[in-house]
């Protein structure tokens, strides 16, 4: 160690500098750098060590430094040789450092350009649908005006009024009344009963006792006989009758559900021990079933053996009253709402909430309460039609079911949103459905029916519209350029934030950014989803003016067309895309209630006129009672509705969503027969409740 620092300090000062630029430009790990510098240093004291003068050793030193070159080239010649001479372990090691450090940094660079992204919003599509659905004709005949003033005298109804209308609701919905069938029916029930009587009567009291507390409590008791441990559990009453009801009357035994239900633990109105003692005891009687729906049909026939002659029928005095003050106090509303149904269109400029920021104005966050209250108002206009119909007053009660029809025909406009038509549809099929209860009710003049028939006729005189999407096109049009950057490879990227900000608005789970931020890594770009979801609406735009029949002849499924593309890649097509197939249904089941309102009415026509029904419905084109393109089709079947003479009446119906003709079987539970339930059909004469 003496000897390296005699060495170097023995140098002149000129080669000491020229060493140290040369070893600080190599940029090279320290112990080789030490191990250049002491062999260059040799070399120097080498050529150095036989020159005494001062003079001359600088003179020689700096002859040297010629002959080795300039510092810079020097350090850059002797790195590159190290680096040859390293081992290919090391040089591969290196590479891989390399590779790695490059890729982070790029990565990162790539991060904060993806997370920065911004939208760039050249549309306002708000504007864009305001003027689409504009239609080309004077203010004057805007129903607009009228429905804003409707709303804004509209009282709402208390809570107690509430659960008076939620109660009649549901009490309406039972399956049929005892006291309403006819004739034959009653004899149908009444012997089926004698039949297995013997299946009671062979009960001990004890055991009778035991169902009735249970039948008492609205709940029907099942045993499962195939083993002896497994407890109880029970049915609902009106759930299972309509079940029990249906089977004796059209033959068709549907076993009563067995669906298992928690056993009831209040052992003082349910006999749940008692039960539990029979099947731990193997002591269940026999055809405990069929003992069961007798108890269950004595019940039924008990609590609805009087004809219903009146929707007010079990309102109390003070209940009856509270209803007509709602109606009265919405008087001033109802005479807005009428002259606004009147009028031939209804537009209303599309616009964000006061409140939304710059960043909130998104088609999404437009606001349409007023399509509650309409609906509530419309609510007003069939109670108030039931109580003029309770005066006599059938033309006051017909016309307002009228009024509530129009209404519901400003809302399915082409080009609205999916919530207008629906909304547009339910007030519509409120006003037609109780126009079919007063006539089936009341005793209606052939020319009232006439006039009815032709003012309803004039609601759509172009055809009953199907489901229209453009307006949900825009909604995702609008999305795209709320959520993607422009430009760029690809037309731009899913920006990070406003997919969380998305999924905040529509009131979903926020995803952690990071699960955000990986999602849109992998999402399609803008250029790709545009053309993906053109396609889609394409598809659904085609499938959802096919009837439900047709759809499923062709094998068509609008939801396949959803839930075939990729779950990440077409992740908001997936999230943004509403369901159509459900709501392009729901437009042919209201085009086939409308149609067969237009048909019950011409029926009642043709039997007011002739005594009896036509054996045919191609009889009413005829005789001019209807046009051939009134005549109602099946959505779920081919050709007309069912319709059938029935001793003096007759039955018209479609075969419902299992696409199977089930004799005009109805359930007021699952009335278009989708839930699977059992054999029935949507039957829209005679009316079911």
């Amino acid at each position: 160690m003496a000897n390296k620092q005699d060495s170097q300090s023995s140098l002149p000062e000129v080669v000491t500098e020229y060493l140290g630029e040369v070893i600080r430009r190599m940029r090279y790990r320290k112990k080789v750098r030490q191990e250049v510098r002491d062999e260059l240093e040799g070399h120097f004291v080498d050529a150095l060590k036989d020159i005494e003068e001062e003079g001359q050793r600088e003179y020689a030193a700096r002859k040297l430094i010629e002959q080795f070159g300039e510092a810079k080239v020097l350090a850059k010649l002797i790195r590159r040789g190290k680096k040859r001479c390293r081992p290919w372990w090391r040089k591969a090691m290196v590479r891989i450092l390399q590779t790695v450090g490059v890729s982070m940094l790029l990565f990162i660079l790539y991060t904060v350009w993806f997370m920065t992204g911004q939208p760039t919003v050249r549309v306002d599509y708000a504007k864009v649908w305001s003027d689409i659905t504009r239609p080309a004709v004077v203010d004057e005949e805007n129903a607009w005006l009228d429905y804003e003033k409707a709303i804004e005298k509209y009282v709402e109804a208390d809570a107690a009024i509430e659960d008076l209308i939620k109660k009649n609701q549901k009490e309406r919905k039972e399956w049929v009344r005892f006291g309403g069938l006819k004739a034959e029916d009653q004899e149908k029930i009444l012997e089926w009963l004698r039949q297995h009587e013997e299946a009671w009567k062979n009960l001990t009291t004890e055991q009778q006792e035991v169902i009735q507390q249970c039948i008492g409590n609205d709940l029907v008791p099942f045993l499962n006989l195939e083993t002896r441990k497994a407890l109880p559990y029970y049915g609902n009453f009106d759930r299972e009758i309509g079940c029990r009801v249906k089977g004796i009357l059209y033959n068709k035994w549907v076993p009563l559900r067995t669906r298992e239900r928690k056993p009831w633990v209040d052992s003082e109105k349910v006999p749940t021990d008692k039960l539990f003692e029979w099947k731990r005891d193997n002591r269940v009687p026999e055809n405990f079933d069929e003992a069961v729906a007798v108890a269950m049909v004595r019940k039924w026939m008990k609590r609805t053996g009087q004809k219903e002659e009146s929707v007010f029928e079990g309102f109390t005095k003070s209940e009856f009253e509270s209803l007509q003050n709602w109606v009265r106090q919405n008087e001033a509303a109802w005479r807005d709402f009428k002259v606004g149904s009147l009028k031939r269109y209804c537009w209303r400029e599309y616009g964000y909430g006061e409140d939304a920021t710059e960043e909130e104005r998104w088609l999404i966050s437009v606001l349409l309460p007023h399509l509650g209250h309409l609906r509530n108002i419309s609510r007003v206009g069939i109670w108030r039609a039931r109580l003029a119909a309770e005066r006599g007053e059938i033309d006051q009660a017909l016309e307002d079911c009228l009024t509530v029809v129009r209404a519901g025909r400003h809302w399915r406009r082409e080009k609205s949103s999916l919530i207008e038509q629906l909304v547009g549809l339910a007030i519509f099929r409120m006003g037609q459905g109780e126009i079919v209860r007063i006539v089936q009710r009341e005793q209606i003049r052939a020319e009232q029916l006439e006039l009815v028939q032709q003012q309803l006729k004039q609601v759509y005189e172009g055809g009953y519209p199907l489901m229209d999407i453009e307006g949900e096109k825009l909604f995702f049009l609008d999305a795209i350029q709320q959520m993607f950057t422009e430009g760029g490879p690809g037309g731009g990227h899913l920006i990070p934030r406003q997919l969380m900000l998305l999924t905040d608005m529509v009131g979903s789970a926020e995803e952690p950014i990071f699960v955000s931020s990986g999602l849109c890594i992998v999402h399609a770009r803008r250029d790709a989803t545009v053309a993906k979801a053109l396609e889609i609406y394409g598809q659904i735009g085609r499938a959802i003016k096919l009837s439900p029949y047709q759809k499923r002849e062709k094998e068509i499924d609008i939801n396949d067309v959803i839930n075939s593309l990729p779950r990440i890649r077409y992740f908001l097509l997936r999230y943004l895309v509403p369901a159509m197939g459900r709501a392009g249904d729901l437009a042919y089941r209201g085009k086939a209630e409308y149609e067969a309102t237009l048909t019950v009415l011409a029926l009642r026509r043709w039997e007011l006129a002739k005594g009896v029904y036509p054996e045919e419905l191609e009889e009413l084109v005829v005789d001019g009672y209807c046009l051939e393109e009134d005549l109602p089709n099946d959505p779920y079947g081919a050709g007309l509705l069912r319709y059938e003479k029935r001793g003096e009446d007759f039955v018209l119906y479609s075969v419902g969503a299992d696409f199977e003709d089930d004799g005009g079987v109805h359930n007021p539970r699952d009335i278009w027969g989708q839930d699977d339930v059992g054999g029935c059909d949507r039957v829209f004469w005679p009316v079911g409740e």
